[in-house]
């Protein structure tokens, strides 16, 4: 019975995740992501892939390997986007203790990940951890809204929100987080009403970017 309600709950908080972002994607995020992923190559990691939007848009042309890691592997799921001549491993993972060698990839792809994270700077210290020197970090996640009133209102939302849609908070700076991890911003930026925020970051020292 205990199995039935947990399945209900999660099927609700899908179904409202769902009703909140597809319009966004349809509008937005689509020419979003193109723009984002358009330079991804090499040894590639994406962590927190879901149900695999961001395969329609890889370069797979410029891509020697992709990895797949979630802390679960959804029931549908199609890997017909990907050439089967690329070298691909999906896996179940989490971020904070993510199973590969220091320095293992020249890409890492992040999007709506950690606004659902426990612990984000513990997560972001991985990235750090396994991206290569020269590698790159790309990263989509809604933020706290820069202005009044918005970022009020999303601090009052969150406690809800976070319920219905998988501890999911909307009131994250991960930009920052990201920055305090080690990484250099070399691409950034803010759209609807600055509560989205995506980029391109590397290695390197941390500068505000206030």
């Amino acid at each position: 019975m205990l199995c039935k309600v947990g399945d209900l709950m999660s099927k609700l908080k899908h179904f409202y995740y769902d009703a909140f972002m597809m319009p966004l994607e349809k509008l937005r995020l689509h020419d979003k992501r193109k723009q984002l992923l358009k330079d991804v190559s090499g040894d590639v990691l994406e962590v927190g892939y879901g149900t695999g939007v961001n395969l329609n848009y890889y370069p797979y042309e410029q891509m020697d390997s992709l990895t797949l890691v979630d802390q679960k592997i959804p029931d549908h799921f199609s890997i017909k986007k990907i050439p089967r001549d690329l070298v691909l491993s999906i896996m179940k993972g989490d971020v904070t203790r993510l199973p590969f060698e220091d320095a293992s990839f020249d890409s890492i792809v992040v999007t709506f990940l950690f606004c659902t994270v426990l612990e984000p700077d513990k997560g972001v210290s991985e990235l750090y951890r396994v991206l290569r020197p020269d590698g790159r970090l790309y990263f989509m996640e809604h933020v706290l809204p820069s202005a009044r009133p918005y970022n009020q209102l999303f601090h009052k939302l969150t406690p809800v929100w976070k319920r219905v849609a998988s501890n999911c908070h909307l009131n994250r700076e991960t930009v920052m987080t990201i920055q305090h991890g080690g990484f250099r911003l070399v691409e950034y930026h803010r759209f609807f009403k600055t509560s989205f925020a995506f980029g391109i970051a590397k290695k390197g020292e941390f500068y505000d970017i206030q």
